[in-house]
């Protein structure tokens, strides 16, 4: 794809699936805002790379709030900052490093075990569905971390956020829009 069509689609006027939410083109329609309308894919890749950075402090948090030790929380971030596959993402115009992100705030929060922690779990919850409805299978872990500590306000909130999501895919998948979906050559169509 060229270089405009990149960006097209980063912005959410390109093609885009219509199961995902629109949370990362807005992300990308605030940074183009205040940054100015790029040329290159440059602020994309710059914003995932901030993205990345705050995953692997994310990741520090998260093992050391599961009671990792400062040595084993370090290590763990180093190995995430220099896998090869995070690295190579954040040059990219796709939403997967922010999803990233937003699991691992999600887990961090859920360890954490107080109510701010339930609440940045409970809306890292809800965002990473609406970024990625997939995020609804990953949503089980954090919340459940959520029940087992009895934060039964913070799991209401995840689940509606979730269920708020679905509620907005269903009309989607009655009437079979979307990639993968649609068309007679699809192995999803009805026989």
């Amino acid at each position: 794809a060229s270089t405009r069509e990149r960006l097209l689609d980063a912005r959410g006027r390109g093609d885009s699936n219509p199961y995902y939410g629109d949370g990362w083109q807005g992300l990308m329609g605030l940074v183009y805002t205040l940054l100015g309308e790029p040329k290159t894919t440059d602020w994309v890749h710059l914003t995932n790379l901030g993205f990345s950075a705050l995953t692997v402090v994310a990741l520090v948090g998260l093992i050391s709030a599961l009671g990792g030790s400062p040595l084993a929380a370090g290590l763990a971030g180093l190995v995430l900052a220099a896998a090869p596959l995070p690295v190579r993402l954040a040059a990219t115009e796709t939403d997967f490093v922010l999803v990233g992100l937003v699991q691992v705030l999600a887990l961090y929060g859920a360890a954490r075990g107080d109510r701010r922690g339930a609440l940045l779990a409970a809306l890292s919850v809800g965002l990473s569905v609406h970024l990625r409805p997939l995020g609804g299978a990953f949503a089980l872990l954090p919340l459940g971390m959520l029940a087992w500590r009895r934060s039964a306000w913070a799991v209401a909130l995840g689940l509606g956020l979730c269920a708020w999501r679905a509620a907005e895919l269903l009309p989607l998948v009655r009437e079979g829009s979307g990639v993968g979906v649609s068309g007679e050559s699809s192995r999803f169509a009805s026989p």
